[in-house]
């Protein structure tokens, strides 16, 4: 079963890597962001996308400095399925990048607001696994940043079962789904299942358990030595801990003998030993249980630890060893073993960098980083099935499950052929592991399967011809499909027995299997197979009888195939590292590696001292019991290209898991032997140095760098990043030779990671890897030599085998690039060099670029003027160039003299002179060309085009249904809008200017949403081209339909040459004035500020004292004596005068002012009044004055006077009721108001 151990502790697990994860992911975040701003362009990104991720992941390789880091791409914060880059960073700088972000993730998603409950999710995904809930679904917890959450185990899961929101990328549109986490109870599986969040629609799944049945069963040429029956002699030796195993590098039983190996493991890897859990001195389990794995039996399938071997104190585990006994008799030695070889790969793959914060296996971390509870679960003999293996590598924090089944041994079979006579004889069978066995003899003739496909006698597709088949015993090839579905096929068809003939030249074997089948199925060898077929295809008839030889052998244990082991533990390794440890879904792709990753590791860990890279190397031949050696995989891992042929190509020739994960296996291979022929073999993994050790180092450091949803190119691409970081490329030439001579060289084709089939392959070195037979000659080629744009891209053409290139500018800049582009920041003549060396001597070759730009405009006329008035400007131009206006980022008008519209603000004109290009023309001259209709929908149709060089797109014709402000918009090939329009377009048809540059080379769209124009639903005969310009290839109708043309019509377009750096110039328009000031006292000294509006440029101030006019904006006047002054501001601008008057009457260092239509001054002070206030009045002549005090409704409040010549009164307010009042002060002259607020 998948994950059957520590249940309970699911859910704290769940809430403890939210905690955790967020605080292992704040490292590097302006580097980071830096450099995605910095590659945005290569991959055609947006902002939104490069500003919209998290890191999921990130940790150091403490040799290294290496800081590993997981961006995982999000739309409005939920997160896109698989959408995982790396990022490898040392000393503040990004060494490797690998990309998976998607460009304009977030205008192509759905939606973000699900409409489907999580629980209906789970519902559907529950019944797409073919299960029904057994209980309701209970939310646990959530997890808010991830969007996921936590239920109970619903009564299907061995584990909470968890449900999060992401986008699935589907074609061009990122689904809004809830992924549904369910670890199947009685089952090996934990499924991942995608349920549309919209529809409730299942969109896909994947399995976090990898099998390794050998399904269709493939077999390859080689042999090996089988033991003899009885009791293998064992080999003692002393120690603290013993273990009495198959010791690496023997691979299984049949290649060599147990032997007492004594405290094997790892004091780095495992520092408390293999039985420790609590970090203390001291064994804390006498069993095979310790912090790495704990090994056990599960034949009843029981979900739960069975029994354990116990060593005692003395950790002694030193069992014997029968293989005449059943499996069960064994199972001391056999947990053992399986204890044994976990431990070992724990501790090697440790010390080579799958460490605690890499997200290995181990109960406790020591405090080392990372999640931890989670040391692998391995189960022997268990009881879920048989000839097989698999491991479940959820993610960090979670226990990795081994399950390691029984391998029933074949019962012999006789296939005796009766007619014809020619071929009459016994042949070798052997009987599949599922099914009734040939308990009574079955004889029939014999008729050839007919699937009508490729293969048309593998079975794999519909049976057609079953009216022959039925009441005969069937016979077909393998293929591709699974034996079980070969044999249920045969059976639906009638057939009551079926025999498989092996596709290559190894002998028969047990297929394996299981389900619940009416009929026997055996194998027979394929020239067994040829001979029959070849009489069936010539119209003979073929009898035959199978029968069982009544021979029986005793099942084979999984546990003992070091090979098979390995192999799984590999799968938790790769699982782990790809795509940082709290993602296990990176290796869900179909061109992936993951069954080649494992086989390599299974391979490598089994090398013994004299082997060589062109012997022929099984998998699985112990548990297979396959005396002739060839074991499940098509052909031997072999570096001799005569017994592994297999290339990039064959990938499109099987597309099954295992039959893609042997090419990439073999590659490994072939690198693992240049490395051993170089460097020599070690067989101390733990503190040795040699070519193994080198390649187990790239392997482990590439699983780290590849991006999620590797690739072949990708993962040979990070290995290529692992040599340069651990080595500084010094096995570069030699990594490039291996993928080379497999098809995976410089000119290889990966095609998409997603589909496997589509690749190309190609055999070429990277010209620095080729051998040099004399010094290289230098040349090099430039697009242009004079451009006014700044940017040249150099083209090397130097011949003799360069293989490292230096380029100097002539700036100061330098480029070790093969063909680099560089952009000059500054118009000039510059020599360009490049030295290029090989190992037999060096060359220089130079060429001179001109960069150079038109004259920028020099503007003349009047740039001030009056609201509502236009202006007149003129600039010179050169000869060939003509001169743009634009305003806002759109260009207004064409020519020398530009006269401006009435302008009613001040105006920025950026004034620029081009070259003059021809206009030209292209697309449909009207919409006669086909059927079509004016269009009104929703939808925004858009022609989509590629531009070749810049362009100006001048006009249009359309063809408008009502007139009105029509808009249209540019976008780039992300869909990012580039610019937008709104142009006046009349009924009927009409030419509308445009003016919309096109700013470079590229795809394009341009679009209009659907107002009443007329587009073409007939017709269309794209691509339309105007040579060397522009090219009109298609819309953006649904399906891709080439049969729609939208809206714009014989386009008029010119390229854009050379520029000039824009003049600005702008226009100050100044409206009517309307004259205003302020007086500011500090005793006689008095500070005028202009407060007047509409601009004025010229100020003239009488201070009424008889002293000179200023003209400064805000003076400050001295006065020379107390009095009451008139003063007069009179201003002015280009468009008009005014004057304000203001009467001040100045004393000695107060100030009180008055309008000229009041007969005095006033000062009230302070005013917000609290308990009392003052009232000074300034007077030019004596008398008698008056104080009167009303409320806000007009109410006398307080009288006072008349009282004889006063100058103020002190007014006490505090028993006033907090409000606004109106104080009136009457003399003879007549009488002024202030208003007053109380306030307490």
């Amino acid at each position: 079963m998948a994950k059957p151990y520590f249940l309970v502790r699911a859910s704290f697990l769940l809430a403890l890597l939210a905690l955790c994860l967020p605080a292992r992911a704040q490292q590097f975040q302006p580097e980071i962001k830096a450099y995605l701003q910095s590659i945005k362009p290569d991959w055609n990104l947006t902002d939104d996308d490069i500003s919209d991720w998290t890191v999921s992941d990130q940790y150091a390789n403490r040799k290294t400095g290496v800081t590993y880091t997981y961006l995982h791409q999000q739309i409005s914060g939920i997160r896109i399925y698989n959408a995982v880059s790396t990022m490898a960073i040392r000393n503040g700088k990004v060494e490797y990048f690998a990309n998976r972000f998607y460009p304009d993730a977030a205008h192509k998603a759905n939606t973000t607001h699900p409409s489907l409950s999580p629980e209906t999710a789970i519902q559907l995904a529950a019944a797409q696994l073919g299960v029904a809930l057994g209980q309701a679904p209970q939310l646990q917890s959530k997890d808010e940043t991830r969007h996921r959450l936590t239920f109970n185990d619903c009564g299907i899961s061995d584990h909470p079962v968890q449900v999060e929101l992401l986008f699935v990328p589907d074609e061009n549109t990122f689904r809004l789904a809830w992924n549904v986490n369910i670890a199947l109870r009685e089952s090996a599986d934990w499924w991942n299942v995608r349920i549309d969040a919209l529809t409730g629609e299942f969109i896909s799944k994947n399995n976090w358990t990898v099998s390794c049945d050998p399904g269709s069963g493939y077999s390859r040429n080689g042999s090996a030595t089988m033991p003899g029956p009885g009791i293998l002699p064992d080999q003692f030796g002393a120690g603290a801990s013993s273990y009495n195993v198959f010791a690496l590098p023997v691979e299984a039983p049949n290649f060599g003998q147990r032997s007492l190996v004594s405290d094997p493991g790892s004091a780095i890897a495992s520092p408390f030993g293999w039985h420790d859990t609590d970090g203390a001195d001291g064994a804390d389990y006498t069993i095979t249980r310790g912090n790495n794995v704990y090994a056990y039996e599960d034949r009843n399938d029981a979900d739960v630890p069975g029994y354990s071997p116990d060593g005692g104190t003395n950790l002694q585990f030193d069992f014997p060893l029968d293989f005449t006994q059943a499996p069960e008799v064994n199972q001391d030695a056999v947990i053992t073993n399986l204890f044994y070889v976990n431990n070992m790969m724990h501790d090697i793959l440790y010390l080579h960098g799958f460490d605690e914060e890499a997200g290995n296996f181990q109960e406790n971390n020591y405090g080392k980083g990372g999640m931890e509870v989670d040391q692998v679960l391995a189960e022997a003999q268990d009881g879920g099935g048989t000839s097989n293996a698999n491991f479940s590598a959820p993610e960090d924090g979670f226990n990795g499950t081994m399950q390691m089944y029984l391998w029933p041994t074949a019962t012999p079979s006789i296939l005796t052929v009766h007619t014809p006579v020619d071929i009459a004889a016994d042949y070798n069978a052997v009987e599949s592991t599922f099914g009734p066995g040939l308990t009574t003899p079955i004889t029939s003739e014999v008729i050839l399967v007919d699937d009508g496909v490729g293969t048309t006698s593998d079975g794999c597709e519909p049976i057609v011809n079953t009216a022959e088949i039925s009441g005969k015993i069937a016979i077909m090839d393998r293929g591709t499909c699974t034996f079980v579905s070969k044999v249920s096929a045969a059976e639906d068809a009638g057939a009551i027995a079926v025999i498989v003939i092996n596709n290559t030249g190894g002998a028969p074997f047990a297929m394996p299997g299981s389900g619940n089948f009416g009929i026997p199925s055996v194998m027979i060898s394929q020239a067994d197979g040829n001979l029959l077929k070849a009489k069936l295809t010539a119209g003979e008839k073929v009898n035959v009888t199978l029968a069982s030889s009544g021979a029986a052998n005793v099942d084979r244990d999984g546990s003992l195939d070091n090979g098979i082991v390995a192999h799984e533990y590999g799968h938790g390794l790769s699982i782990r590292l790809t795509g940082g440890p709290s993602n296990s879904n990176c290796l869900d792709n179909n061109e992936q590696g993951g069954e080649g990753w494992s086989d390599w590791l299974a391979l490598i860990m089994t090398i013994e001292p004299g082997d060589a890279g062109a012997n022929a190397r099984p998998i699985g031949t112990y548990a297979l019991a396959d005396t002739s050696g060839d074991g499940i995989r098509r052909f031997p891992y072999s570096t001799d290209m005569s017994v592994n042929p297999q290339i990039y190509s064959d990938l499109a020739s099987n597309t099954e898991v295992h039959a893609i994960g042997e090419i990439w296996s073999q590659v490994l291979w072939d690198m693992t032997w240049k490395l051993i022929d170089e460097e020599g073999f070690n067989a101390d993994w733990y503190n040795g140095t040699g070519g193994n050790i080198t390649a187990l180092n790239l392997v482990i450091e590439a699983m780290k760098l590849q991006p999620c949803g590797p690739g072949y190119l990708d993962a040979r691409d990070a290995i290529l990043a692992a040599d340069k970081i651990l080595y500084d490329n010094a096995h570069r030439c030699l990594i490039w030779e291996a993928f080379a001579r497999r098809g995976m060289g410089a000119d290889a084709e990966q095609g998409s990671a997603n589909v496997a089939g589509d690749e190309k392959a190609g055999f070429e070195l990277p010209t620095f890897c080729q051998i040099a037979i004399q010094p290289p000659v230098a040349e090099f080629a430039v697009d242009v030599t004079t451009t006014c744009f700044g940017t040249f891209q150099f083209t090397d053409k130097s011949v003799d085998i360069p293989q490292n290139w230096l380029w100097n500018f002539g700036d100061g800049v330098t480029s070790t690039d093969i063909n680099p582009s560089h952009t000059y920041t500054t118009p000039g003549v510059y020599t360009v060099n490049l030295t290029v060396t090989n190992t037999l001597g060096s060359d220089d070759y130079s060429l001179v670029v001109k960069y150079e730009t038109l004259a920028t405009p020099v503007i003349s006329g009047n740039t001030n003027i009056c609201a509502g008035d236009s202006v007149a400007l003129t600039t010179d131009v050169s000869p060939g160039s003509l001169v743009q206006w634009s305003t806002g980022g759109n260009v207004v008008f064409t020519g020398t003299a530009f006269n401006s519209p009435a302008l009613q603000n001040s105006t920025t004109y950026n004034v620029q002179q081009v070259e003059n290009k021809p206009v030209g023309h292209v697309g449909p001259l009207d919409n006669t060309i086909g059927n079509g209709n004016n269009h009104n929908t929703n939808f925004e149709g858009r022609i989509l085009f590629e531009a070749y060089v810049p362009f100006r797109l001048l006009s249009v014709l359309v063809i408008a249904q009502g007139d009105g402000d029509r808009t249209i918009r540019l976008y780039n090939e992300a869909g990012n809008l580039l610019q937008e329009v709104v142009v006046f377009v009349p009924d009927g048809s009409s030419r509308i200017d445009l003016n919309m540059n096109i700013p470079a080379a590229g795809k394009y769209s341009i679009g209009n949403a659907a107002e009443n124009l007329y587009r073409n639903t007939g017709g269309v005969s794209y691509p339309y081209t105007l040579a060397n310009i522009v090219q009109l290839y298609n819309s953006n109708a649904p399906n891709g339909s080439q049969n729609r043309y939208y809206y714009f019509y014989d386009w008029e377009v010119q390229e854009i040459g050379c520029s000039s750096v824009p003049a600005t110039v702008t226009v100050n328009v100044s409206t009517p004035l309307l004259v205003n000031f302020t007086a500011t006292p500090d005793k006689l000294d008095v500070a005028f500020a202009d407060v007047s509006t509409g601009s004025p440029t010229a100020w003239s101030w009488n201070f009424g004292d008889g002293s000179p006019l200023s003209t400064e904006p805000n003076p400050t006047h001295v006065y020379a004596s107390p009095g009451t002054y008139t003063v007069t501001l009179t201003a002015s601008n280009i468009c008009s005068s005014g004057t304000y008057q203001l009467i001040l009457t100045v004393t000695d260092g107060t100030i009180g002012t008055h309008l000229p239509a009041e007969p005095f001054g006033l000062k009230v002070f302070p005013n917000p009044a609290g308990d009392q206030t003052r009232v000074d009045i300034y007077r030019s002549s004596g008398g008698p004055v008056t104080l009167d005090l009303t409320d806000a409704l007009g109410r006398s409040v307080l009288s006072s006077g008349p009282e004889p010549a006063a100058n103020g009164f002190t007014l006490r307010t505090s028993t006033l009721v907090p409000g606004v009042y109106y104080i009136r002060i009457s003399a003879e002259e007549g009488s002024v108001v202030r208003k007053l607020t109380v306030m307490r």
